[in-house]
């Protein structure tokens, strides 16, 4: 069902693309990170308003870990999506976007077999990404010379893996919905939406924009909550975006089969 030689021509075709994210992301993590010792003395000064603000975001953070999770973990968890979403929309749009279907109909390629391993394509660039931000980060720890465990962080890291592959798969879903003329930039409306919600629901008092939190995968990765505050894992989260990710696949390989060109 996958087949090598478009696995790794999509691998290849979209090496600077993955490492123009991944060098641009994790640099931007590791800076923030060696920063901490400087920040950690201006945290320790801060009081009044702002001290009150910052308990709506878990409050003062104590270690790098807290440090990282407020203000690196944030800001990865929507990049990263971002960078997964418009990877799975412009992976299985490109054909089209770039009028080669030509070329691919004269292949002994079925659609099904297209479709998958386009998907695994994609799905191994968000893997490498994630295990080399997670790297970038780690350099970060070493830096400052934390003497932490790093245990809960690196399972932070799976989650988030997780949350790209969700994103990835459903900008992947996207891109079989729509027309073949459409602009990657579209697979965005997948994280911003999704990232506002989240955003909207942890600090709304009306119960039901707090239970609409669990229409987002952002809900069961959201750093803060895991690595300062503690909290249990958001299940529900997980399985209903679980659920709804793998039917939006499956909806889409029957879409894209239709298209067919070759059994």
């Amino acid at each position: 069902m996958i087949n090598p030689k478009v696995l790794k021509m999509e691998l290849k075709r979209s090496f600077k693309n993955l490492l123009g994210w991944t060098l641009s992301i994790g640099i931007f993590m590791y800076l923030i990170l060696i920063l901490y010792p400087l920040v950690k003395d201006i945290y320790a000064a801060t009081s009044g308003e702002i001290a009150e603000i910052l308990k709506s975001f878990g409050g003062i953070p104590e270690n790098e870990v807290e440090y990282f999770a407020m203000e690196g973990g944030m800001l990865l968890q929507l990049f990263g999506a971002v960078f997964a979403a418009m990877t799975g929309f412009s992976i299985i749009s490109r054909e089209e976007r770039e009028q080669t279907t030509d070329l691919i109909c004269s292949l002994p390629v079925s659609r099904t077999s297209f479709f998958f391993t386009k998907l695994l394509a994609a799905s191994i660039q968000v893997i490498v990404f994630s295990a080399l931000i997670t790297i970038f980060c780690t350099l970060g720890f070493l830096s400052i010379k934390t003497e932490l465990n790093l245990s809960r962080f690196f399972f932070y890291m799976l989650i988030f893996l997780i949350l790209l592959l969700m994103v990835q798969g459903l900008g992947f879903a996207l891109a079989c919905f729509i027309k073949h003329s459409s602009k990657s930039l579209i697979a965005l409306l997948i994280p911003l939406p999704l990232y506002i919600l989240t955003f909207i629901s942890s600090f709304s008092k009306d119960n039901l924009l707090k239970k609409l939190k669990y229409l987002s995968p952002f809900t069961f990765s959201e750093p803060v909550s895991f690595l300062k505050t503690g909290d249990s894992f958001e299940y529900i989260s997980f399985t209903v975006f679980s659920i709804i990710t793998i039917v939006f696949i499956i909806l889409a390989l029957i879409l894209y089969r239709k298209r067919e060109f070759t059994n």
